[in-house]
């Protein structure tokens, strides 16, 4: 879809829940009006759910990697939007997850899988830092805090 205030590969999340009897529409996520006005973020490349609370991944999202001369980036590192669901069930973005010393291109949430307490985060191009081998990929655990 493309208009005005979007771009065609802005992306966006749809949420349906199970009545019973059939999926119902619940909500839609999808990136901030700054954001969708400028990117390819690839939002919603992934997405994980658990209780109350859902996962989109964005893993060409730009965000603050300073380079060796001291350089903000606009780098394709990837992040993760966390929505979590209040009691009147009205959903909305709490946490943007992000990994930002790690380099270039790492494609930071190209998979994702919750059990709803823990997230594991996939990134399938980890730069050369640290020991990593170039081109390999790594993973990251979270814990949800109540």
């Amino acid at each position: 879809e493309t208009t005005e205030t979007t771009r065609r590969d802005a992306g966006r999340a749809h949420v349906y829940r199970h009545d019973g009897t059939a999926f119902v529409y619940e909500a839609t996520f999808m990136l901030p009006g700054a954001e969708v006005l400028t990117n390819d973020y690839e939002f919603g490349t992934a997405v994980a759910m658990g209780d109350g609370v859902a996962f989109v991944a964005a893993p060409n999202a730009r965000c603050c990697h300073v380079s060796s001369s001291g350089a903000s980036q606009n780098n394709g590192n990837g992040a993760v939007y966390v929505y979590e669901r209040d009691t009147s069930g009205s959903w909305s973005r709490t946490q943007t997850l992000q990994q930002t010393h790690l380099g270039n291109n790492g494609k930071f949430g190209r998979s994702l899988d919750t059990d709803g307490e823990r997230l594991v985060i996939g990134r399938y191009r980890a730069n050369s830092y640290a020991g990593f081998v170039p081109r390999t990929g790594d993973a990251f655990l979270y814990q949800r805090k109540h």
